[in-house]
């Protein structure tokens, strides 16, 4: 496996990595030509993502150094135990505060308790109300199913 790496990224050629990048600049331009040749209307950022190597390099680093960590966490009970309960309580309930905000699970219990004074109320005479309605029902079906 290792060799068909190696060969992989070794066959890469700079030169026709060029001349396939002028290939899709000629493509595009003529699928966006709306009449005038406007050479700025090609952006290479917005295609090159075919043309990055794509791969994954694997590292036991990661898995060494959590390892220690641990093994450095159970050596350091003794100074752990020297920290006030109240403080960690705290702590960890800031860290978990801290976080609902880009969880889902709390995002969707949040519009279960939007007021309906929020909508315009000129919307209300138009069925927002119902779709209201059904976004929280909604809520409250995924959330349940989410939690079974």
């Amino acid at each position: 496996m290792q060799a068909v790496f190696i060969e992989m990224y070794s066959s890469i050629d700079n030169h026709s990595v060029v001349k396939e990048l002028e290939d899709l600049k000629e493509v595009v331009l003529n699928a966006e030509d709306k009449g005038d040749k406007n050479e700025s209307t090609f952006y290479p950022e917005k295609y090159i993502d075919t043309y990055l190597p794509v791969g994954v390099n694997e590292q036991r680093v990661n898995n060494l150094l959590q390892s220690v960590l641990v093994e450095a966490a159970i050596f350091a009970m003794p100074a752990i135990k020297k920290i006030p309960t109240s403080i960690l309580w705290g702590y960890f309930a800031y860290l978990a505060i801290d976080s609902l905000p880009g969880n889902q699970f709390f995002e969707r219990i949040l519009l279960l308790c939007e007021m309906i004074h929020v909508f315009d109320q000129g919307l209300l005479n138009h069925g927002v109300l119902l779709v209201g309605y059904v976004a929280k029902g909604f809520a409250i079906l995924s959330t349940t199913i989410g939690l079974s």
